[in-house]
């Protein structure tokens, strides 16, 4: 696994040796992983979308955009 990279998982829990159930309780999640900071400048415009994973900063100067939508 490598920086970039899209992980997708499923948890199966249980209680009492019984199963309980899935997260999420359809499909697979996945979270987008990065590391080190994210510096916008200038004009740059970066979107970030649903499950996002990152160590380290965001730093968005001057002109530059970050969007979030449906980001967790």
């Amino acid at each position: 696994m490598k920086i970039g990279d899209v992980v997708g998982f499923r948890v199966g829990y249980r209680d009492n040796a019984a199963l309980v159930g899935f997260w999420p309780s359809n499909g697979w999640c996945h979270i987008k992983i990065a590391s080190g900071n994210l510096a916008l400048s200038d004009n740059d415009v970066y979107t970030i979308t649903g499950n996002y994973y990152m160590n380290g900063s965001m730093i968005v100067t001057e002109n530059a955009t970050l969007v979030m939508k449906n980001a967790l």
